[in-house]
């Protein structure tokens, strides 16, 4: 049985992991927080882009699609269908996307990307990526490694215990702020 830990020092810890995997979903809060100021041309880049995210829609798999692509200090944002079921509404270029559990998957392909470049290593512990930031009564950043991390095999808590996050079903559709 694990000891309890402070629920300070956990929710800490936690927040500091939990901003650290945000990394990962940059993107997803860069289009949710910083709406397109200006949109470029429409290169051969963005056409291909347009026309994926038209075949989204098309094929009936998704009632909507947008996406946000900031390159060389430029920013584009395309939209493809309808931002209602039912009728036809316009799709926000600044859109909000449900993140949820979606935000691991990104931050997983980020730290693999690192990986392939050699930047971070799967058995190294993440000790040494943060370093004294995952700690606690029977939490050791120094035995946990970047793949138990990847496979929540790492052992630690819930976060949703130590945050007020009890009942699920009530805060299901509550939009939270990214800081929160």
């Amino acid at each position: 049985m694990r000891p309890k830990t402070s629920t300070s020092k956990l929710r800490r810890c936690l927040l500091v992991i939990a901003a650290a995997g945000l990394v990962g979903s940059a993107t997803t809060v860069a289009a949710v927080a910083n709406p397109p100021e200006e949109t470029p041309g429409r290169g051969s880049k963005d056409r291909a882009l347009q026309k994926s995210l038209d075949a989204l829609v098309s094929e009936d798999r998704f009632p909507a699609a947008f996406a946000w692509v900031r390159k060389d200090g430029r920013t584009s944002s395309p939209v493809s269908g309808s931002a209602r079921l039912g009728e036809q509404a316009p799709v926000p270029h600044d859109g909000y996307v449900r993140a949820g559990s979606n935000t691991k998957t990104f931050t997983a392909v980020v730290v693999l990307q690192l990986v392939a470049e050699g930047k971070v290593a799967l058995d190294e512990p993440i000790e040494t990526y943060l370093p004294g930031v995952v700690r606690g009564e029977g939490i050791d950043g120094r035995k946990i490694t970047v793949r138990q991390l990847l496979q929540h095999t790492s052992g630690l808590p819930n976060y949703t215990e130590h945050i007020g996050l009890e009942n699920f079903a009530k805060i299901q559709h509550k939009f939270f702020q990214p800081h929160d």
